[in-house]
């Protein structure tokens, strides 16, 4: 049923043409919420490699670099996840001057949000 209706999630916004990243997460076991480490899997669907950041009111901070077609995992800082906090994820295309922003989403310490990178 999860597996569906993100399926249906990420259909809906690609069809809409939004291009622009699509951030959503799963529910995670009591063990992973234990060790507090919160972590966002990248699903790069474009040509390009693309720098990630993570995104909290005016900080930014670069998590890492995603290859084209490939997906990769980053630890997403501490200090930047707290209780339960709201953040954005910014997308750079290495080699494009185009620069995309996902919606926020609510994150709590020891999730795994997913990121999904449509081509531009």
């Amino acid at each position: 049923m999860r597996a569906m209706m993100m399926h249906f999630a990420l259909s809906a916004a690609l069809v809409s043409g939004l291009g622009k990243p699509v951030a959503y997460r799963f529910p995670t076991d009591a063990e992973t919420q234990k060790k507090g480490k919160t972590i966002l899997e990248v699903e790069n669907t474009a040509f390009n490699d693309a720098v990630v950041y993570a995104v909290q009111g005016l900080r930014v901070q670069r998590l890492g670099t995603v290859s084209g077609f490939t997906v990769q995992q980053f630890t997403v800082p501490k200090e930047m996840v707290f209780s339960s906090t709201q953040l954005r994820f910014a997308v750079h295309p290495i080699g494009s001057r185009s620069n995309a922003v996902s919606d926020e989403i609510m994150v709590s310490a020891g999730e795994k949000v997913n990121l999904f990178i449509p081509p531009f």
